[in-house]
């Protein structure tokens, strides 16, 4: 074992007479308050588990194991930074300087800077291990010491035997009379088999083990790969030969301090699943300081940072602005992290669940109110990170949200453009629904230029629109409205009066006119006077159903004949003669087919109508004409 120099055994021997006299202020009546508040902060049993872990990380240890059995617990880590000592008397200024020995800091009262205070440099936390023991003992030779009486170190004349080479070892009998030995070992066992992610924000640790009589453990983290400006990280709980493991995409920020000050990192952490986007959205997190607070923050991932905590370091503190700093840090990371996610082709709409989307959640005075009012800032800002059919992102100026999924696929990226007049719009958020209430609300209010509804189509489809649009295209639009019977039936008068029929002649006319008229027919098997649809849609099932719908029918034999046929023969001027054998061919197939309590009134009606022209000695008379009556009589 490493021997002491003259001038560590002198510094030992100082310090050692300074914490007796401190401790026999602390023993006095008036005092003996502090000790237990400082014993018995934590809520939780055990908690000094993590205190051990983050001063291990602080010493630059890569692994630490724990072996736990009815009379004490045995602790040791591979780090590179060892104990040292530091003169009692100048404690003050080497606390300002970060140059406080660790033998100092371990057998003191919360004697460490604000900063160190965070990452566990034997700062009021290490104290919690007293509920357990009166006697914790340090072997990192050259020195081997107890602490008796809460802060008085006591020089120890041999090694641990088992303390390993390079190894710095801590030894906790359980001695203390208020914690009965076998309920110690069962807090402790029961810390260790549940450990809440212990190493996923730790710089250097990576694996913990652990054994107590029949259980062993196993904690470890591996850095998967790195993924677009993060780190996908593994973490593995191992108990009893049983693996759970989980995964992390955690992107990390640097934070500026002081010269004076170590450097400071901020992390934020979405856990990871097997569905696609990778990225889970089922829980809440609390606050990290290392390790999980009990600070509640309303998000889906963790966010991380070197918090001042309370006393039990269980909360955040309010008000302090170096708090306000981390967490303005952290939104801002927040925000940088969705040009990543995007670049992994992770942005979907799935992934916008894990964001802070409900701001109820976040009300004004709420500690992270800032990180839903920066994310919500960069996903309206020109930045191009909203979700589209095509698979690419755009920005909320281009963004448009359907009221359902059937419009999103009957109207493209370039017919939408049209109808809503604006050069580049695009559908967004294609597999969001309405009961996902939440994220629909907060894209409908904040991350498009509107709600495109059934009304809204119909209400800025025009005939110049309908007139771009290919048959095909007219059928898909004709069986959308067919398969809304309730849309259909209360908006049955608007689309009969719109333009959305196509003729045979390719014009595009409403089914009505304004005076509730039918203007338009089905197709007929000759020749008609009528406009008709195109006959294409009355041989699609659907399109069919759907003029039907509308109240359109093949035209009227007689209705033709009196409102088409007649009134041409009315007037003067020359009729084809394929036309007048066409009129002469239904004028005569009416006649013979009308029923017979009209047949009368229709023979009258053509008795006075010139019909035919007329031979004169063999020549066409240009001045008169035989009524059809007369013919028939012939």
């Amino acid at each position: 074992m490493s021997i002491l120099t003259p001038e560590q055994k002198t510094l030992f021997d100082q310090l050692s007479k300074d914490r007796q006299q401190n401790a026999d202020v602390l023993e006095k009546r008036s005092m003996r308050g502090v000790k237990l508040r400082v014993i018995e902060k934590y809520s939780e049993s055990a908690q000094f588990i993590y205190e051990l872990l983050q001063n291990a990380d602080d010493v630059k240890a890569t692994h630490v194991r724990f072996v736990l059995n009815q009379s004490g617990m045995l602790f040791a880590h591979n780090g590179t930074v060892h104990f040292s000592i530091t003169h009692p008397d100048s404690e003050e200024s080497d606390t300002q300087y970060q140059r406080l020995g660790h033998i100092n800091a371990i057998t003191s009262i919360g004697n460490s800077n604000k900063y160190e205070a965070q990452i566990g440099k034997f700062g009021v936390g290490f104290k919690a291990i007293f509920q357990y023991t009166n006697t914790p003992e340090i072997y990192d030779p050259p020195f081997c010491f107890k602490i008796e009486r809460f802060i008085v170190p006591i020089w120890l004349d041999t090694d641990h035997p088992e303390r390993q080479a390079n190894e710095t070892l801590f030894y906790f009998p359980f001695d203390n009379p208020a914690q009965p030995a076998h309920q110690a070992f069962q807090a402790i066992l029961d810390k260790l088999k549940n450990l809440t992610h212990p190493l996923l924000f730790l710089r250097h640790l990576n694996q913990i083990t652990w054994l107590a009589d029949q259980n062993q453990g196993c904690y470890s983290k591996t850095i998967i790969q790195s993924l677009a400006g993060g780190k996908e990280v593994m973490t593995q709980q191992l108990l009893n030969q049983t693996p759970v493991t989980t995964r992390f995409l955690v992107f990390t920020g640097p934070l500026s301090v002081s010269d004076q000050q170590s450097p400071q990192f901020i992390n934020i952490a979405y856990l990871m699943w097997e569905a696609l986007p990778p990225i889970s959205y089922q829980h809440t997190f609390p606050a990290y300081c290392f390790f999980a607070t009990k600070e509640t923050t309303q998000l889906r991932f963790i966010v991380q940072a070197p918090f001042l905590l309370t006393d039990n370091r269980e909360g955040i503190k309010q008000g302090e602005a170096w708090n306000q700093k981390l967490i303005q840090a952290i939104a801002q990371l927040t925000a940088e992290s969705l040009p990543q996610i995007k670049k992994l082709n992770w942005l979907t709409d799935a992934f916008f669940n894990v964001l802070p989307l409900h701001e109820p959640d976040f009300p004004t005075e709420h500690p992270f109110r800032i990180v839903y009012d920066t994310v919500l800032e960069t996903l309206q800002s020109h930045k191009a990170l909203l979700p589209t059919p095509e698979k690419k992102a755009i920005t909320r100026q281009q963004a448009y949200l359907a009221e359902n999924p059937d419009l999103l696929n009957l109207f493209t990226s370039a017919q939408l453009s049209e109808l809503m007049n604006h050069p580049d719009a695009h559908w967004v958020f294609p597999k969001t629904r309405h009961n996902n209430k939440i994220l629909w609300e907060y894209i409908k209010t904040h991350l498009v230029n509107q709600e495109i509804t059934q009304d809204k189509v119909l209400k800025r489809m025009t005939k110049a629109f309908i007139q771009n649009q290919t048959d095909t295209w007219l059928m898909q639009f004709y069986t959308y409205l067919l398969d809304k019977p309730r849309y259909l039936k209360h908006k049955k008068e608007i689309l009969r009066t719109k333009s959305i029929l196509r003729l045979t002649d390719e014009q595009i006319v409403p089914a009505y006119n304004r005076a509730g008229k039918i203007q338009v027919y089905l197709p007929t098997d000759s020749e008609s006077e009528y406009p008709t649809v195109k006959p294409c849609f009355l041989k699609h099932e659907k399109s069919k159903q759907f003029l039907l719908a509308l109240g359109l029918d093949k035209p009227k034999d007689y209705e033709e004949i009196q409102y088409y046929i007649l009134p041409r023969y009315q007037k003067n001027g020359e009729i084809e003669p394929a036309i007048m054998l066409r009129d002469f061919r239904k004028l005569v197939r009416y006649f013979l087919n009308c029923p017979w309590q009209k047949k009368a009134e229709y023979v009258n009606q053509l008795k006075t109508i010139p019909f035919c022209r007329a031979l004169y000695q063999k020549k066409k008379c240009a001045t008169c004409r035989i009524s059809f009556i007369s013919i028939l009589n012939r």
